[in-house]
C-alpha cells in the first residue's frame, strides 16, 4: 500500500492531544518539519504508540464486495462508550457507523438491496459464526433488533467527530431489552460477549 502523508490521521496521541485528528502531512507543518521528521518526532513523543487511521480503501472494491452473494457486513471496531476513558479517544468513525453506511449509502444508492443488506448484517453472520437463535426475527430466538427508518438512517460518524450514534435508528433492543430509545441511551446493558455458536 502507498499512503502519502495527507492519508495518515492521528487518532489517539495522548501526550500530544493537539495532534489528535490531524494528518501527518499537517502535524509536520505545525512542527515545521518534513513529513517523514515529524512522524519519528511523534512517534518518540509518544513513545511508538500513535493509533491512526490509514486512507487506503477502494471504493469500486467496496461496491464489488457489496454486491458479492457471499458477502457480509461486520467491523473489527472495538464497543466503546463516549463516556469515560473513552470519552476523548478519536477513534475511526465505523464504531458508530458501519452498518447505518450500509443502510444509508449503499442501500440508498442501489448497490444491493434492503433485504440484501439485512442478510448480509444479521442472517448470513450469526449462520457463518453458529449462533442458532439469532440473526433472523424467529419466535424463540433472542430478540436482538435494530428499528430504523429506511429513508433516514445514515452514518453521521466523522473522523474528527467520530462518537456519534446514527441519524435515523429510534430503537434498539438487545436480549428483548430496550437500549437505545427515542434515538437516546436508555442506560440499560444487557448485552453480553459471544463466542462461536
Amino acid at each position: 500500500l502507498n499512503y502519502g502523508w495527507d492519508k495518515i490521521l492521528v487518532t489517539n496521541a495522548k501526550n500530544n492531544p493537539q495532534y489528535n485528528g490531524k494528518h501527518i502531512q499537517e502535524i509536520s507543518e505545525m512542527m515545521n518539519l518534513e513529513a517523514f521528521e515529524a512522524y519519528i518526532k511523534l512517534l518518540i513523543m509518544e513513545n511508538t504508540q500513535v493509533p491512526s487511521v490509514m486512507f487506503g480503501m477502494n471504493e469500486e472494491d467496496v461496491r464489488r464486495v457489496m454486491k458479492s452473494p457471499y458477502g457480509m457486513v461486520g467491523s473489527d471496531g472495538s464497543a466503546i462508550s463516549p463516556q469515560g476513558i473513552w470519552e476523548k479517544m478519536i477513534p475511526h468513525p465505523r464504531l458508530y457507523g458501519t452498518f447505518p453506511r450500509v443502510l444509508g449509502y449503499y442501500v440508498r444508492e442501489g448497490v444491493i438491496s434492503l433485504p440484501e443488506a439485512g442478510r448480509k448484517m444479521t442472517g448470513a453472520p450469526a449462520q457463518k459464526m453458529g449462533f442458532k437463535d439469532r440473526g433472523l426475527v424467529r419466535e424463540g430466538d433472542v430478540a436482538d433488533i435494530t428499528v430504523f427508518h429506511p429513508d433516514e438512517v445514515r452514518d453521521v460518524a466523522t473522523f474528527t467527530d467520530p462518537q456519534r450514534y446514527a441519524a435515523g435508528i429510534p430503537y434498539v433492543l438487545v436480549h428483548g431489552e430496550v437500549v437505545i430509545e427515542n434515538s437516546e441511551h436508555t442506560g440499560a446493558l444487557p448485552g453480553k460477549a459471544l463466542r462461536r455458536g
